[in-house]
Formats: C-alpha cells, sequence, structure tokens
C-alpha cells in the first residue's frame, strides 16, 4: 500500500474530523475516553472500548461506525501508557464533559 492508500484507507475508516472541536479538544476526549476505560478496566476485566463509548452516548449522538472508530483510536493511543491524565476534569464531570462533546458531531 503506498502512502495515498494507507492515506484514503485511514481517512475512509478513521477520520474524526467531522467534531466541531479543536485539537486540544479532540486529544482531551480521546483521553478521558481512555482515562475512564483504565478505571473501568480495573473493576470489570470484560469491558472494551466499544462497550463504554456505547455507554457514554446514551442519546446516540454519535454514528455506530463512530463508537468503533473511536474504540481504535483510544485502544491504539492508550496502548502501553502507564498513566492517563484527566486533563483536570474532576471524575463526576467525565462523562458529561464526554455527551457534550459527542453533541459537537456533524455529520457532513
Amino acid at each position: 500500500m503506498d502512502f495515498e492508500e494507507k492515506r484514503s484507507f485511514y481517512l475512509k475508516n478513521f477520520n474524526i474530523g467531522f467534531f466541531n472541536l479543536t485539537l486540544e479538544e479532540r486529544f482531551k476526549m480521546i483521553g478521558l475516553i481512555c482515562f475512564v476505560y483504565r478505571k473501568l478496566v480495573e473493576k470489570d476485566e470484560s469491558a472494551t472500548y466499544l462497550k463504554l463509548i456505547r455507554s457514554i452516548d446514551k442519546e446516540n449522538s454519535l454514528p455506530k461506525s463512530m463508537h468503533e472508530t473511536l474504540a481504535i483510536i483510544c485502544e491504539d493511543f492508550s496502548y502501553y501508557c502507564e498513566e492517563i491524565p484527566s486533563f483536570g476534569v474532576e471524575s463526576k464531570q467525565i462523562l458529561p464533559t464526554l455527551r457534550e462533546m459527542f453533541k459537537n458531531w456533524m455529520p457532513f
């Protein structure tokens, strides 16, 4: 696969560009999902990023394919990370913060 084929594959399958968020907010969203997952997996070893994201997105703000995309990106970004920050968000505000971020999805 040459560069353009890889780029096209990535943009088709792993693009989070339709979030109306700054770059910093996108990293924060990914980081907060990873933070919650790390805490969750300590209590439930059967937890997955996909199940977590689907449970956070109760209002179905995102298409199911975006759940999968975020799960894959979060798993990749958190691989071998010993510490995952909460970006200064208090624990009880993380899920509401993520839900608000999910509402910034623009399907066009």
